[in-house]
């Protein structure tokens, strides 16, 4: 057992290390409260895609002269934390989860200290720890609250490990958020470099990538393939801003979370609908044989140049070949629970009354 020394919090005791990786984990006491304590670990690696217990950090760098899609240099294991920070707090608590400190944690007080995320620890199990028969009842009582929490602040990492149940299973906690880190370099030549790091799980985010936050609203791009078809005008350079209808802008705004949003971003609607179907049959929706890698990686677009993007044939090959419905795969699913997963999956949920009509079936068909 060791302690921390925490700026403006004080002295978290009883510290003990329940994780380690590319970020270390610590469990600790702050006045007597459970604390977690994050910090880069001395598994961080050096290359620019990586495997960090559960997610992947990918850099990419996108440029109208020759560099579109490459890797970049990835970022900082700190500069990671910090984003992380301000993903949480700009929950604004429909997470249930905060930040209680970020900044130096010191092993003894003067020390340099390295920076730190300190947070509330929560108890309970995750989602991905409880059998398959609980998280079946769950997801279709979560799901309004799911909504309402996604569209408060994009998570982008969603998965069954980042979403903890109450012991009392009456709310859940969503924890680590994916980062999205955008840094543009303009050359007097009129080259653009755009550098963009992100975290994810590629399970959950196999065809739309956590950085795809359209300004649009779900109903301007009303299935999954109008908004895959969205997401490569947005790597253009280019916006939907109307069914058909695109218009000129930098990349930059496509990858920042939009001021005003009173729904969840696709990508996270997609995630949510892959846990829900892994729930109710135990496998993955889209990866097969055929398709084994996120449709998304590889892909290149040049800026201003919609026609001359490459690398997402194995995506739209995907995309146009129906994905199996639950009740199709396991004979003891609902018709009531297949439609909703399958409503989720093709991005036919385009409100919150919506989901609601699909839900509520849902929930009252797992009770049987």
């Amino acid at each position: 057992m060791g302690e921390f020394h925490v700026d403006g919090l004080g002295v978290v005791r009883q510290c003990e290390r329940v994780r380690a990786g590319a970020f270390d984990l610590y469990r600790g006491e702050l006045d007597g409260v459970a604390v977690a304590i994050k910090v880069k670990g001395l598994g961080f690696p050096d290359d620019n895609a990586y495997i960090a217990q559960h997610s992947v950090v990918f850099s990419r760098l996108y440029s109208a002269i020759g560099y579109a899609g490459r890797f970049a240099p990835r970022a900082p294991g700190e500069e990671l934390l910090v984003h992380e920070a301000e993903r949480i707090r700009a929950s604004a608590g429909t997470w249930n989860h905060d930040v209680l400190a970020a900044g130096p944690v010191r092993a003894r007080e003067g020390e340099p200290g390295v920076l730190g995320l300190v947070m509330p620890w929560h108890p309970g199990p995750t989602l991905a720890e409880l059998p398959r028969s609980e998280q079946r009842q769950l997801l279709p009582r979560m799901m309004i609250s799911l909504w309402k929490a996604l569209a408060a602040a994009a998570h982008g990492d969603l998965h069954g490990s980042n979403i903890i149940i109450a012991p009392e299973r009456d709310r859940f906690v969503l924890i680590d958020p994916s980062v999205f880190l955008v840094e543009h370099k303009r050359h007097a030549s009129g080259d653009s470099k755009t550098r963009c790091s992100f975290t994810t799980h590629p399970r959950y985010y196999p065809l739309l990538p956590p950085y795809y936050l359209p300004r649009t609203r779900l109903r301007d791009a009303p299935y999954l393939a109008s908004q895959f078809e969205a997401f490569r005008w947005a790597l253009s350079g280019c916006q939907l801003v109307a069914p058909g209808h695109t218009t000129g802008g930098a990349t930059r705004g496509f990858a920042e979370q939009p001021v005003g949003r009173d729904e969840p971003g696709p990508a996270d609607l997609l995630a949510v609908g892959i846990l829900y179907y892994e729930a109710l049959t135990g496998e993955h929706p889209f990866y097969d044989a055929e398709f084994t890698e996120p449709g998304w990686f590889g892909g290149v677009c040049l800026e201003g140049f919609r026609g001359s993007d490459t690398g997402f044939d194995a995506a739209l090959v995907r995309i146009a070949r129906p994905v199996v419905p639950p009740v199709a795969r396991a004979s003891d699913v609902h018709p009531d629970e297949s439609a909703l997963a399958m409503a989720l999956l093709e991005l036919r949920v385009h409100d919150l009354d919506t989901l609601v009509a699909r839900a509520y079936p849902a929930a009252v068909a797992a009770q049987r």
